[in-house]
């Protein structure tokens, strides 16, 4: 680059042209984990949002205009066969999904897990 040092702003911006592409090459399966939580919703089921490592993040997600609506944070998550629970992993360098507790709840919960 001429010798000079890259600017922050274009090293933001390549940085956030990385997310987009990692993104859309993701989007097929979340439009299946889409649709999948859809159908069962659509059998009566609940959506629930299981995110231990964030725990602001669902007011976030949802409850806004254009959000997510009816997400429930709560153990409603196991009350039916016909619902929801999307859990988002953590980081994987500062976690062990064979310790984690509610992870190991969620499998052996009724709930759709994706």
């Amino acid at each position: 680059m001429n010798g000079k040092s890259q600017s922050p702003a274009l090293g933001y911006l390549k940085l956030i042209s990385t997310r987009f592409a990692a993104i859309r090459k993701d989007l097929p399966k979340l439009i299946v984990m889409g649709e999948k939580m859809a159908e069962a919703i659509l059998e009566g089921g609940e959506n629930c949002l299981r995110l231990r490592w964030a725990p602001f993040w669902p007011n976030e997600f949802g409850g806004r205009a254009g959000g997510f609506m009816g997400v429930r944070t709560g153990d409603e998550w196991n009350r039916s066969a016909k619902n929801v629970a999307y859990f988002a992993l953590p980081d994987a360098r500062k976690w062990d999904a064979k310790k984690d507790e509610k992870l190991k709840r969620l499998l052996d919960g009724k709930a759709k897990l994706l």
